[in-house]
């Protein structure tokens, strides 16, 4: 059996690992901070990483940590989270 033989048998038992454009980004963590807001609505503090130029998807897998709100006494009343 020649190399290449060898070669060309060991690449086509490779898994498919997608898009060749984000294959370096398939499998990290990416961490996003985000804010709760008075009426428990969240807004993102850091952008999201950009979409993938050529199949449009968002390889990473994101944990979103959402910091609660801080608001006075009558942020309390009025129905605010902690």
């Amino acid at each position: 059996m020649t190399h290449r033989t060898r070669l060309r048998r060991l690449e086509g038992n490779l898994p498919d690992r997608g898009c060749l454009a984000c294959r370096d980004r398939r499998g990290r963590v990416v961490t996003v901070e985000s804010q709760r807001q008075a009426d428990d609505s969240i807004t993102a503090l850091q952008p999201l990483p950009p979409d993938c130029v050529l199949c449009g998807e968002r390889p990473e897998f994101i944990l979103e940590i959402v910091r609660p709100f801080r608001g006075g006494k009558a942020a309390w009343s009025q129905g605010g989270s902690v």
